[in-house]
């Protein structure tokens, strides 16, 4: 399942996003369909079939375990700013502090050294969560892209379904008032 992470993941987002877009989310409730699979039942279904005998394993756990990225777990924002701000203010009390005493410089440049890479440290965790959660927005566009074009092209080929029954029924309708003429002819 590591493998199918990213597919279970975007379908949960699918159908998520199809629940919100529609306005009609009582007429889905009613069929009891919430995307590809259907429902959050059937995608266990597929898990009881794909992995041997739990053995005690919940399989709703399972299956969401396995749903779930990083960026799902809860990101302290707050508590990042403070930490970084805590770092940044104990760095400008080491500038301070260098320049006050001589004897302890090494050691105090190594503390500032050891506080600046935390502080890098810290940003880098949050940009790397910030492009996850750019690449999720992406994903979700394509997503509801691809679902529009599929609606587009299901139309298109209903359109197309109609105009052949149309022009074979005028066929029929020409055949049929044809023979009429034949038939008062003699």
């Amino acid at each position: 399942f590591h493998c199918h992470r990213p597919l279970m993941r975007a379908l949960l987002l699918w159908s998520h996003a199809e629940a919100l877009r529609e306005e009609g989310q009582e007429e889905a409730q009613a069929e009891g369909k919430d995307g590809p699979l259907g429902s959050w039942e059937d995608l266990l279904g597929v898990v009881r079939r794909a992995v041997r005998d739990p053995k005690g394993l919940d399989l709703d756990l399972y299956a969401t375990f396995w749903s779930l990225e990083l960026s799902d777990l809860f990101f302290p924002k707050e508590r990042y700013d403070e930490a970084s701000q805590q770092v940044d203010q104990r760095v400008q009390q080491v500038d301070k502090a260098l320049g006050k005493t001589d004897k302890d410089a090494s050691s105090l440049k190594e503390e500032r050294d050891f506080l600046e890479t935390e502080l890098k440290r810290i940003g880098g965790k949050r940009g790397s969560q910030r492009e996850e959660q750019r690449f999720r927005k992406k994903l979700l566009e394509r997503a509801n892209i691809e679902h529009e074009l599929e609606v587009t092209q299901r139309q298109r080929e209903d359109l197309a379904a109609l105009r052949r029954l149309g022009v074979d029924r005028r066929r029929e309708l020409r055949e049929e008032r044809e023979r009429c003429r034949v038939r008062a002819k003699e």
